[in-house]
């Protein structure tokens, strides 16, 4: 009977937490990486991109 009552308090309290966290509209795990490797993947474009327009503008700048 004390199993029970204690797997019933478990549940209870992870339904508790489940509540908590839902109402704090807090970012999954997955959710988290996905967002975090987009960031990575625009930083490196964005580089690249800075890297093309020195280029771009180098080259200008050589024909005036």
């Amino acid at each position: 009977m004390a199993s029970g009552l204690q797997d019933e308090a478990k549940s209870f309290m992870r339904a508790q937490a489940d509540r908590l966290v839902a109402e704090m509209d807090l970012v999954g795990r997955e959710e988290f990486e996905a967002m975090k490797q987009m960031a990575v993947d625009a930083r490196a474009e964005a580089d690249a991109l800075r890297e093309r327009v020195a280029a771009l503008e180098e080259k200008l700048g050589d024909t005036d």
